[in-house]
């Protein structure tokens, strides 16, 4: 990494949720899988990388681990989030139209995406927030090698996609 440049990544993977928030049969078997790699993949980048798993993956601990880094990171920093895990949705009627609210689902509650951009709108500006998670890229169209162009009004960023 670049002289002042400051990295800093969470990858979330959740194999075994809470039962008695879920109830039975919820588990998955690959997305601890996925948070360890793109853990690896962010650390060989210099990232200071995290990584929650399971248990660990809390509400309460990935809303504290965002609002820390929107504390912590400045202009010209990058974070990094990736989360593999159940999502879930809710439709509701607004005036006659059905009105979707999606949702990832952590270990131990459901964490809607209009909470989280909230969180997104205590990073200071000019941070670079990179967040796709797999069902997002699957709505898009983005597989795997995909060239993939992020941009607003901060300046634009082109990656290759990992998604599977």
């Amino acid at each position: 990494m670049e002289k002042g440049f400051k990295g800093l990544s969470l990858h979330v993977g959740i194999n075994k949720y809470d039962r008695e928030y879920y109830g039975d049969n919820i588990d998955l078997n690959q997305c601890v899988f996925d948070a360890e790699r793109l853990h690896y993949f962010a650390v060989e980048r210099d990232y200071q990388a995290n990584l929650m798993t399971n248990s660990n993956a809390t509400v309460a601990g990935f809303r504290a681990f965002i609002l820390n880094a929107a504390k912590t990171l400045k202009k010209g920093d990058f974070f990094f989030l990736t989360n593999s895990s159940h999502g879930t949705y809710d439709d509701n009627i607004v005036n006659g139209q059905t009105k979707r609210m999606t949702a990832i689902c952590l270990h131990d509650g459901i964490f809607w995406d209009y909470e989280f951009r909230e969180l997104l709108k205590k990073f200071k500006a000019g941070v670079t927030v990179i967040w796709l998670s797999e069902e997002d890229a699957k709505s898009a169209g983005i597989v795997d090698n995909d060239w993939v162009e992020l941009f607003n009004s901060n300046g634009a960023i082109a990656a290759r996609a990992v998604v599977s």
